[in-house]
């Protein structure tokens, strides 16, 4: 485990150092925490380093003040990537989104994106553009 990152309470993160050149930074669905991870971690780390915080409200991460709204999400996974540099964001659902929204804002934060089961998050200028089906 690294220091509890400090916020406006301690952000729970599990390390698993790792022996290879990237940083793995994994992003749980909603209702999990990093334990989440305790099955995909270890080989993950045949490849550098990876690291699981539990997000705001989840797992050993209390409940914020400003909640546990995608943007504060957001905003503790930013915290995150500002202390231990940029990262491959690996995203579970609701992860996903965060993962999705924080490569979005500061893209020189996130070296990679793997989403699985991944929300989107929702438009926020209006409707979605008609997919384009063709090949």
């Amino acid at each position: 485990m690294i220091a509890p990152l400090e916020l406006d309470g301690a952000v729970y993160t599990r390390e698993w150092p790792g022996s290879g050149t990237h940083t793995f930074v994994c992003l749980h669905a909603v209702g999990g925490s990093h334990v989440h991870w305790l099955g995909v971690a270890p080989k993950l780390a045949e490849r550098g380093r990876v690291l699981a915080p539990d997000l705001a409200g989840f797992g050993l991460t209390p409940a914020r003040q400003q909640g546990a709204s995608l943007d504060a999400q957001v905003a503790l996974v930013s915290a995150l990537l500002d202390r231990t540099g940029p990262g491959i964001l690996v995203g579970s659902s609701l992860g996903g989104a965060i993962g999705l929204l924080q490569a979005a804002q500061s893209p020189e934060s996130v070296t990679g994106l793997i989403l699985t089961g991944s929300l989107l998050p929702p438009y926020r200028d209006g409707s979605p553009p008609e997919p384009d089906f063709s090949l």
